[in-house]
């Protein structure tokens, strides 16, 4: 009995250290509430010491960053019934931001991303996320929560190549 409950401990501690500060590295909205996704903007504004406006509706959150410290950059965060994100995106003013934000992403490894065209990347299955470059959209890219079914989502990144 008293080896389970430090296996446990462990298990709950690391999930947590995965799950609330890893996606928050690069600002990942993705099935969080819009409450959770409001404070997050808010925090990043005073971390950044930075003028952000915020604009509510009934499924979007968007955070406009119009500083003269800072580039351009607008988010915006789309809300399914169940009050979670599903898509954010992002949407900056220049070509080095917009690498720096798809670096970010891109240097998440616990997601796995692997490329199926140039406007398509997928993670590991176990996210089911899909990242979007539109390209009548400049310097702009969508995250989106299960773009394709579960299943889907599995044999397409199975197939494809590292």
């Amino acid at each position: 009995m008293k080896l389970r409950k430090p296996a446990c401990l462990y298990v709950v501690v690391l999930l947590a250290g995965f799950f609330f500060v890893m996606p928050a590295s690069a600002q990942m909205y993705l099935l969080r509430s819009k409450k959770a996704v409001t404070r997050m903007f808010h925090q990043y504004g005073e971390k950044s010491k930075i003028n952000i406006a915020e604009n509510k509706a009934d499924n979007t959150v968007h955070l406009q960053v119009r500083d003269s410290s800072f580039r351009k950059l607008d988010v915006t965060c789309y809300f399914n019934a169940k009050n979670k994100c599903y898509k954010q995106t992002k949407t900056t003013d220049c070509a080095e931001c917009f690498d720096k934000y798809f670096s970010e992403v891109m240097k998440m490894k616990s997601y796995g991303w692997k490329k199926v065209s140039d406007h398509l990347y997928i993670s590991k299955p176990f996210w089911a996320t899909a990242l979007l470059i539109d390209p009548a959209v400049p310097f702009s890219f969508s995250l989106v929560q299960e773009h394709f079914s579960r299943s889907e989502h599995k044999q397409l990144y199975e197939g494809l190549k590292q």
